[in-house]
């Protein structure tokens, strides 16, 4: 099923909720409607009066600003020229006597406006609320009673003021006008009325001409030639569906009319576009301009249910740091609650994703969906994937227990950093990791092409469609972690090269093993040398210097040297420097550092590994897990060993 159609049919299933206010969530809109920003409420009787006491201007701030306004195809996308909304709309459209009050002749605006709605209000769809907005507003006495009540100023010149007294940071006569009708005693708000929707719509429906075949849904039924823009924000003015070049090449050659190119029935596209932009705003992750939603279908598609479930399975890693947050441990230093805080987050991860696949029927679908604009005027789908609702959460778990490496984490909310042995890296991380580079305050960058690029590229390997990462992403990972010296320590350590060993491992094991027990291959054990090899030049520094030097080791520097010619530069890197070094440890941590090592090469020579071919990827493994075990052991205590 594409895109479009999932959309639609999440549209219909939310019916219940459509233009109402649930929580704190967005407001689904009706077809036919969009959101502007009002600056001025005018309120009239049943006899067509205005009531100056039940009037007034809105708020900025107020959570009440956004008003939802029927509109119609051309208004809804209008740029110039005269094309007044249905109802709601600026002061030279509703206000008859603006070109009293300003410098500007709009009366045919107000002409276009007024016929507009007298057409609205003289069908069969229309009430006695709307009947009283027009009664009213063709008395062209609007911007007159505004003033009296005091919501408009003049300037001296008898015009209205233009840079001071301006409403909401906008100039008095650009303001927006909504109604709303005093009736037996009650406010009714017309931009909240299910009524005032559904009038709207319906007599809509009979100005709609463009009849032709919906590519959607392959019937003969009402079309639309201009779909809506407002997708992302409220200020977004990029659609997805555009032909407006008429005179160029866009069909030439290859199509008569836009028609050829795609026709989608209006019902259709109101629908998909309204829920695209409801569950964007809803629970959408913005990434440099990328926008990613991941949704599910309700099975029964014609409950009306008010609640419906649509969570959201985090994709990008902030999963972690949601469960992570709950726990309190300093981050200081390494103790013995590393262990349990790294069961509780599995924990926690375990409980969530059952939270998430109670929820699911078995034949529900959970759709993943990107957007993007490569310009202000266009906006692409660049990701749409449907994956069976009983596998999804299977697919998502698979990643967040296979796809690890031990590292260090920052929380967003405490700032406090905790270690953890089995968390995964965002797309994020991974992106970063595989492209970044180290900025002055201390954190990767890459271009924002890029990083989109990569994540939209690492989707498909977390919902399982792919079942290992691109090579090209990992390689170009694995070469920057093989160049220690261009990070600081930190960056290294917890941000390239554990990211870099993840992949490499779920790549793999095609994610199909949660262990730490890796294959000792020539790779990985030249890996294990080098860990070593530095670990006793850190040591030694560490001793020598007071324990406050921090520079870089000669295994570090050459590190680039090693993975092209391990056997060679480990030889010189032990007989010049390590050797040294040794010395100046006690004689129990030497015998056990020098026995560790001559294991290593021992088993390398009887395999025919001691030589000078490029290390693979592996070897970062072997270097990680090396270290990590060595900075767990008892030899890292201060008091083991001494200058000689």
């Amino acid at each position: 099923m594409g895109w479009i159609q999932m959309l639609e049919k999440t549209y219909d299933a939310c019916e219940a909720i459509v233009g109402k206010k649930v929580n704190e969530d967005p407001i689904l809109l009706p077809i036919s409607h969009s959101t502007a920003n009002a600056q001025i409420e005018v309120t009239i009787d049943l006899k067509g009066k205005f009531m100056p006491a039940l009037s007034g201007i809105i708020p900025k701030d107020g959570e009440d600003k956004i008003t939802i306004i029927p509109v119609t195809e051309d208004s809804a996308s209008r740029s110039n020229g005269s094309c007044p909304h249905a109802l709601c709309d600026k002061l030279c459209y509703v206000a008859g006597d603006y070109s009293l009050y300003t410098n500007e002749d709009k009366t045919e605006y107000y002409n276009d406006y007024i016929n507009s709605l007298r057409k609205w209000t003289s069908s069969e769809f229309s009430n006695k609320w709307l009947q009283c907005v027009y009664l009213y507003l063709k008395k062209a006495t609007l911007i007159q009673d505004l003033i009296k009540a005091k919501l408009l100023v003049l300037a001296e010149d008898g015009f209205l003021s233009e840079n001071e007294n301006k409403i909401q940071s906008v100039a008095q006569k650009d303001a927006m006008v909504r109604f709303a009708v005093w009736d037996n005693g009650e406010k009714h708000e017309l931009w909240k009325e299910p009524e005032m929707y559904h009038s709207f719509i319906e007599y809509y429906k009979t100005n709609l001409h463009n009849c032709n075949i919906d590519y959607v849904t392959g019937e003969k039924i009402q079309c639309s030639e201009k779909h809506p823009s407002k997708i992302r924000n409220s200020g977004d003015k990029a659609k997805i569906f555009s032909a407006n070049d008429t005179s160029g090449f866009t069909y030439r050659g290859r199509f008569a009319n836009r028609e050829q190119v795609a026709s989608i029935g209006y019902e259709t596209s109101q629908k998909a576009h309204n829920a695209l932009r409801w569950l964007l705003a809803r629970q959408g992750k913005y990434i440099d301009g990328e926008m990613t939603v991941v949704w599910k279908l309700p099975q029964n598609l014609k409950e009306k249910d008010s609640n419906l479930a649509l969570d959201v399975v985090d994709l990008f890693g902030d999963t972690q740091e949601t469960f992570l947050a709950d726990f309190d441990w300093a981050a200081e230093c390494r103790d013995e609650d590393d262990i349990e805080l790294d069961r509780k987050f599995a924990e926690k991860l375990n409980q969530a994703m059952a939270g998430y696949r109670a929820k699911l029927q078995p034949d529900d679908e959970v759709i993943i969906l990107s957007v993007d604009a490569a310009t202000t005027g266009r906006l692409a789908v660049t990701y749409y994937q449907e994956v069976p609702g009983n596998e999804f959460i299977d697919r998502v778990l698979h990643w967040h227990q296979n796809c690890t490496w031990p590292r260090w984490i920052k929380l967003h909310e405490t700032k406090k950093w905790v270690f953890i042995n089995n968390t995964a890296p965002s797309p994020n991380e991974i992106a970063l990791a595989a492209y970044g580079t180290e900025q002055e305050k201390g954190y990767l960058a890459c271009s924002d092409k890029l990083k989109k690029t990569t994540i939209r590229r690492i989707l498909p390997c977390i919902i399982g469609l792919s079942p290992k990462i691109p090579a090209d992403i990992v390689k170009a990972a694995v070469n920057r972690a093989s160049n220690p010296q261009a990070y600081s320590s930190f960056v290294w350590q917890n941000c390239v090269a554990p990211v870099a060993c993840a992949m490499i491992k779920y790549n793999e094991f095609d994610g199909k093993v949660n262990s730490m027990e890796l294959e000792k291959d020539r790779s990985y054990l030249f890996g294990q040398l080098l860990a070593i090899l530095e670990k006793v030049e850190e040591r030694a520094l560490y001793l020598q210097e007071s324990k406050t030097d921090d520079r870089l080791t000669n295994a570090k520097k050459m590190w680039n040297v090693y993975t092209r010619r391990p056997a060679i530069t480990y030889e010189r890197l032990y007989s010049h420097i390590v050797r040294a070094y040794l010395k100046r440890l006690n004689p129990g941590a030497r015998a056990k550092i020098e026995n560790e090592i001559m294991q290593i090469i021992n088993v390398l020579r009887e395999t025919d590994g001691f030589n000078n071919n490029p290390l693979n990827e592996r070897y970062l493994l072997g270097y990680y897990e090396e270290r990590e075990k060595l900075m767990k052991s008892k030899g890292e205590k201060s008091n083991e060993g001494g200058e000689e």
